[in-house]
């Protein structure tokens, strides 16, 4: 594992994505689906692809909102970033102040691969979770051109102020929601992939693919 410094910036994230989804395939059409803070970067990564000249004819965020509805929160404590790493992991973590061991103990006790990081990799980890809230509370967005596909976790949640309609200044085409019953840790289960996944089929082939 290489230390590299994190990005100072979400637009120096996405543009690195980017390079690196280009260095694979250097031109479009593209199509980009992201969760959570995958779904921000998502966002700009198309719009930094549009900007380079190339096609996106398909952006898809699930349980992703822009930066404006997370501006004013204060920046999380270490408590709320492993809390972060047990949603990542699929689980709620509740809000107490939770200390390493015992979101390790947690992991493990579920079976979870994450469990087995060595504390670097860990400590890196929380390092990326707190440095990509900061980036969600700083960015400020670019306009996409095109539709947004948006999967929305429709179960009640704390954060009621929520709405993927924060993204229409963001995008020139149509917002269409598609609601999930399921929390936003819930998301990358399978039930809930495979609904995804539906609805992503079905447009790709109104795309003619």
């Amino acid at each position: 594992m290489h230390d590299e410094p994190l990005p100072a910036t979400m637009d120096e994230m996405a543009a690195d994505y980017a390079a690196q989804i280009r260095s694979v395939r250097p031109h479009g059409p593209y199509r980009l689906l992201g969760w959570s803070v995958g779904g921000v970067i998502a966002h700009t990564v198309a719009v930094h692809l549009q900007r380079a000249g190339e096609q996106v004819d398909l952006l898809a965020l699930m349980d992703a909102y822009p930066s404006d509805q997370w501006r004013e929160l204060a920046g999380p404590t270490e408590a709320d970033a492993l809390n972060a790493l047990l949603r990542m992991a699929g689980y709620e973590g509740g809000t107490g102040a939770l200390t390493r061991d015992q979101v390790l103990a947690t992991l493990r006790n579920e079976g979870s691969a994450l469990a087995a990081l060595p504390e670097r990799v860990l400590t890196a980890v929380l390092g990326v979770v707190t440095n990509n809230a900061r980036l969600m509370r700083t960015h400020r967005h670019q306009v996409y051109e095109g539709d947004l596909l948006f999967f929305t976790a429709a179960a009640p949640r704390p954060e009621g102020w929520l709405t993927p309609f924060a993204w229409l200044p963001y995008v020139t085409g149509r917002l269409v929601e598609h609601p999930l019953d399921c929390r936003h840790a819930e998301m990358t289960q399978p039930l809930q992939l495979d609904m995804v996944a539906s609805v992503i089929t079905s447009r790709l082939h109104a795309l003619g693919t």
